[in-house]
């Protein structure tokens, strides 16, 4: 234990401060089967109504006594860098193996009870649910809750339940559908946030949701559970398919607090209060934090959001005269917010506007994955060069700071158009400048020397405001070696109000820069930190999503989009040679032409990352990313 006291005098007034700084206790006492954990401890049972699913949790119904344990209890971490008050590891010992089999004339009870750091451009929410079989069999109308007004709006309550006699569908595969509605704001468009997906019952054998709607001897999923929210996309149409949406990426931080209970048990006292999220009810398992969530949460905590009220007061005096205004009650409000939020159908064809969600944060940063190239005009190894501009100190002064190249080929991949395995490379600390660009330069193996391909040039930012331009691009590469005096154009350009896009479509105009005579491009992802993990697949030509930029037009898009054939990496390497070795050994080959530094790690393989202490890898694998820095020597 650290102690430090210090006492202050300012105009008059003492102000004694005082620091405490312990140990994390590591050892967890035991607890029987069926006892919620909380951060290893057994946890109080009941709720109550104030506070529920909302991020504050300094206040305590059960005295001053119980209010110290709980700060106390909020001076740990149950993951490292996670506030207690953001995220508590719960478990439900042994949830789903105990009890009877349900039988299907019991019934049960869905409470809907909050939802926590929704994206930051949501304002008044509700619930549209429905139940359906694996199959997608609807088993139940669909219902609908709305957010409390005391509530706040990037973590509302909603306090909703929805009754089901199950004996009309007896189906083990029976899943409650939530979708997460808005208006957005910025837009005032009516927007879908996510969707939640819970499984009603599981199988005690397994601990997972039957597989087969007949299955027999299933239990119900009962008690308390945190589960994530995935993504909405751009789909069409009213249908939806389980397996489709739990492979979608999940919204950072975003989660629901939904509570399932056996129909009998649901009026008793202690199920009727909700439950605050200090209380340790929710089995938290599912939304463990990730590596971006861990950065993130203490953002979100710092942001709490205004109150559902304000909002809906400051949606209102957008459509209301004041004198209408001032006459309405809160009752009349409430009924307008539900009418504004009506929709003609529950359907998942208008996403909430992800890259509005937040403003940039440098210590955060954002994320560029160079992916692949296509239609290159030489059968050659290539790398991919990014740096970014200002301050292109790369082209100024072969400074290599902020320098980083593609290390990574797919061997299976085609020299003309390759694939590279690289992903993500992360950018923090980056000053914001309207018209950042990330310069991508492709530089082809020579001999023994690194030969200009083309060039391409990224937009960091949405026009005109601090929004990362997050998504996945097929960027058109430029003849020859990049110019220093055109990027010096970027920041001229800027000072008249004009876009980076509009910069280089006046030199598209002017005959500044010309298109590779092969049409040749590089397809790219761009993603700010806060979103980490909601752009997994490497973008690819063709596919959906993938977008150009502006100046190449729909007419001359076909010309990027032809395939062109090449021999594979994996023919060119020399028998008797590793792949990994000889991969290496042209990347060395390259980084030494360019005056870059390169990093062999262990057994011959190359480190993914050229940079400084502000770059960091990182890769998405299994569902999660990781991270890897490493340091470099010339």
């Amino acid at each position: 234990m650290l102690n430090a006291e210090r006492t202050m005098r300012m105009e008059g007034a003492k102000v004694e401060v005082r620091v405490t700084v312990e140990p994390v206790d590591l050892m967890r006492d035991p607890t029987p089967p069926g006892t919620p954990v909380v951060g290893g401890v057994a946890s109080r049972r009941g709720g109550v109504e104030p506070g529920a699913g909302a991020p504050e949790y300094d206040v305590d119904p059960y005295g001053d006594k119980a209010a110290a344990a709980q700060n106390e209890a909020n001076r740990h971490e149950d993951v490292a860098g996670v506030p207690r008050r953001a995220w508590r590891e719960v478990r439900h010992v042994g949830a789903g193996q105990r009890g009877d089999a349900y039988q299907p004339g019991d019934g049960l009870v869905l409470c809907m009870d909050a939802a926590r750091f929704l994206p930051p451009n949501v304002t008044i929410t509700r619930i549209v649910g429905r139940v359906i079989s694996a199959a997608g069999e609807p088993l139940a109308p669909e219902f609908i809750a709305h957010a409390k007004t005391d509530s706040l709006s990037f973590s509302p309550r909603f306090h909703a339940r929805q009754r089901f006699a199950t004996g009309r569908w007896n189906n083990a595969t029976a899943t409650a559908l939530l979708q997460i509605e808005t208006i957005e704001k910025g837009t005032s468009q009516q927007r879908t946030v996510g969707y939640v997906v819970f499984p009603f019952f599981v199988d005690p054998e397994t601990g997972e949701p039957p597989k087969s709607t007949g299955a027999k001897g299933y239990s119900l999923k009962e008690g308390g559970f945190q589960v994530p929210i995935y993504a909405a996309n751009d789909g069409s149409g009213s249908g939806f398919n389980l397996k489709d949406l739990l492979s979608r990426p999940k919204i950072p931080c975003a989660s629901m607090l939904i509570r399932s209970l056996v129909a009998t048990r649901a009026d008793s006292p202690a199920n009727k209060a909700v439950p605050a999220y200090e209380d340790g009810a929710y089995d938290s398992g599912a939304v463990v934090p990730t590596a971006v969530e861990r950065r993130l949460y203490a953002h979100r905590l710092a942001s709490p959001g205004p109150a559902v009220r304000e909002v809906m007061l400051e949606l209102a005096r957008a459509t209301f005269e004041p004198k209408v205004l001032s006459g309405m009650s809160e009752a009349d409000l409430e009924r307008w917010m539900a009418k504004r939020l009506e929709r003609p159908q529950f359907a998942n064809d208008r996403p909430l506007n992800y890259r509005r969600s937040d403003p940039y944060a440098p210590e955060l940063g954002f994320h560029v994955a160079v992916d692949a190239a296509a239609r290159l005009s030489k059968q050659a190894f290539h790398v991919a060069v990014q740096s970014l501009y200002p301050p292109g100190t790369f082209y100024a002064s072969k400074a290599s700071d902020d320098v980083m190249f593609t290390q990574q080929p797919e061997v299976s991949s085609s020299l003309v158009a390759p694939r590279w395995k690289d992903g993500f490379q992360s950018r923090q600390h980056v000053i914001y400048e309207q018209n950042l660009a990330v310069i991508i330069d492709v530089r082809a193996l020579s001999g023994r020397s690194a030969t200009s391909v083309g060039w391409a040039v990224l937009p960091v930012f949405e026009p005109g405001t601090e929004f990362i331009a997050s998504g996945s691009y097929q960027l058109p590469l430029f003849h020859g070696s990049v110019q220093l005096p055109l990027l010096q154009d970027l920041v001229k350009g800027q000072e008249k109000g004009m876009s980076v896009e509009d910069v280089v479509e006046g030199w598209i105009e002017n005959k500044k820069v010309k298109y590779t005579v092969d049409k040749s491009s590089v397809l790219v992802r761009l993603l700010e930190d806060q979103r980490l993990g909601m752009l997994p697949e490497p973008a690819a030509a063709g596919m959906p999503g993938v977008m150009f930029p502006p100046y190449v037009g729909e007419k001359l898009e076909p010309a990027f989009l032809k395939k062109s054939a090449g021999k594979p990496y994996a023919k060119t390497i020399p028998r008797g040679v590793l792949a990994e070795d000889w991969i290496t050994e042209n990347n060395a080959l390259l980084a030494a032409s360019m005056g870059l530094p390169f990093v062999r790690a262990g057994g011959g393989g190359a480190v993914g990352r050229v940079g400084t202490a502000a770059t960091r890898s990182t890769e998405y694998t299994d569902g999660s990313y990781s991270e890897t820095d490493s340091e470099y020597t010339r």
